[in-house]
């Protein structure tokens, strides 16, 4: 008698086990036994035995294992002819595959498929399968199993970030508002386009596909057109008038004036106390009423400010120290008021927030 010999490596058949026992990516509980570790696998061949060339099931096969049992079910019509069309293996053949596994396994022990020597487990990026690079989002990262002779060495490159105009979903420019500018993160596409019609298929799926968080689309190939030399110039401005820096005002009725400039058009004003906004308004009013929050402390000093946004989303701020009234509860300073640099008033340009 022959001497056994290997038909396959150890490892190659440990993985094979460990990608058909994964309960998280098979196609449904009709492979899955509660409480074992079993490999499955369903097909369907089909014959193109109807009108019109269709193509209809003819052998509907599931096969499952376990490192002590192993049950294949094959379901079909005895004379070779074609089932019905939506006959496929999982459906009709996997409920009878799990019956039979399920009493065969009943009272017995888990039996997890034995671990060869030489198995790796690596995290690598789920955008390509190599080693992440230290652009890989978090998210993307998986750890994966391999063998010993198939570990990733290469590190991915595909990923790049460009910075966007969120409101015009174009290339941002110098000009845009910075706080409209968000960074976007794109993936290059690795395979020659020998036929231009490959990069248009790839756009379209993309475009279907633009929901998938695994997904990164297809970058834009236009500047910002939106923001200008010209509307950057025209910034708005905004200054506190009343009350004046250091000023002593009762907690109940704080009363702001302002005056401001919106030549590229008003968005919206927000007013803050310590850092809170406390009221928005787009009406353009120049004159807001109200509260001091109910932790302020009488005696304290805070900060309150103003900030006018642009149609365009460039932004500026007027920022004021103000003192409450009343005598202080303790001598405590508050970290709005240790923090604080300077009380007068001020108008500065900046952007508004992306929303």
């Amino acid at each position: 008698d022959k001497e056994p010999q290997e038909a396959l490596d150890p490892q190659v058949a440990y993985l094979i086990n460990n990608i058909l026992s994964d309960t998280s990516v098979n196609i449904g509980v009709n492979l899955n036994i509660p409480g074992h570790t079993v490999a499955a696998k369903t097909g369907t061949s089909t014959n193109k035995t109807k009108a019109k060339g269709t193509a209809y099931p003819v052998d509907l096969w599931t096969i499952g294992y376990t490192p002590s049992i192993v049950a294949a079910v094959w379901s079909g019509n005895s004379d070779g002819s074609a089932t019905g069309f939506n006959a496929d293996g999982y459906n009709v053949s996997a409920p009878i595959w799990k019956e039979i596994m399920e009493y065969a396994l009943k009272d017995k022990p888990d039996e997890p498929f034995p671990v060869p020597d030489g198995i790796k487990h690596v995290s690598v990026s789920v955008l390509t399968g190599l080693l992440p690079s230290e652009k890989t989002p978090p998210d993307k990262i998986k750890d994966e199993v391999f063998a010993s002779f198939s570990v990733p060495t290469e590190i991915e490159n595909t990923l790049y970030e460009l910075e966007i105009d969120a409101k015009t979903n174009k290339i941002a420019t110098p000009y845009c508002p910075k706080d409209v500018v968000v960074k976007k993160t794109f993936q290059r596409h690795s395979d020659p386009i020998q036929n231009p019609a490959w990069e248009e298929g790839i756009g379209q799926w993309l475009e279907m596909n633009k929901d998938n968080p695994d997904v990164y689309g297809i970058p834009p190939a236009e500047n910002c057109d939106l923001h200008t030399a010209e509307t950057a110039k025209n910034i708005p401005t905004i200054t506190i008038l009343s009350p004046s820096a250091y000023s002593e005002i009762n907690p109940n009725k704080i009363e702001m004036q302002i005056d401001y400039s919106a030549k590229n058009g008003l968005d919206r004003i927000e007013y803050y106390f310590d850092g809170r906004i406390k009221y928005s308004d787009s009406s353009g009013a120049k004159t807001v009423k109200f509260k001091a929050p109910k932790y302020a402390k009488p005696g304290e000093n805070y900060l309150i400010s103003a900030k006018i946004y642009d149609k365009l989303g460039y932004a500026a701020e007027s920022v004021i120290q103000i003192k409450l009234a009343g005598e202080a509860q303790s001598s405590i300073k508050t970290q709005s008021d240790s923090s604080s640099s300077s009380g007068s008033s001020s108008s500065s340009g900046s952007s508004a927030p992306s929303n």
